[in-house]
């Protein structure tokens, strides 16, 4: 039953994956477009790294893969605070501190995500359901999800 969820997973990951390169590809200059299109991409690599899980049987990867669930959130929440501020119409000049409030988190989460610093994911158990081990890291990340 594991392999069914991951297979439809998978589908769904793909099927958000071709809608971010339709709507890209419409307008690519349409700046509603693509923070839109970049969502819709995050949020399929935040779903292709579950569906795939439940084929993989060792645990390392089984670990590695666990972190790349992770990376599809960091990027969704920066993303959707972009698209509020320029959907339905430009509300705010985008500044070098707007980009400083959306690439700094990233770039601390991702190295808190690969590095054993404050990690979010401390160890997976190889069972049907493949669980894992939440770190420290985790309060901080959805401390970060929801302020953002």
């Amino acid at each position: 039953m594991a392999k069914v969820h991951g297979i439809i997973l998978l589908v769904i990951a793909f099927l958000e994956l071709l809608l971010a390169l339709y709507i890209l590809l419409q307008n690519h200059r349409d700046r509603i477009r693509r923070w839109y299109s970049f969502f819709i991409f995050s949020v399929s690599l935040w779903v292709w790294p579950i569906g795939l899980i439940v084929f993989i049987n060792r645990v390392g990867i089984i670990e590695f893969i666990s972190k790349l669930n992770w990376v599809g959130p960091i990027f969704i929440a920066p993303t959707l605070l972009f698209l509020s501020w320029i959907f339905p119409y430009k509300l705010k000049q985008i500044s070098i501190k707007n980009w400083l409030v959306f690439l700094l988190p990233i770039f601390i989460f991702l190295i808190l995500l690969f590095t054993p610093i404050f990690p979010i994911l401390e160890s997976a158990n190889l069972d049907e359901w493949r669980t894992v081990n939440f770190g420290p890291g985790l309060h901080l990340f959805n401390a970060f999800f929801v302020i953002y």
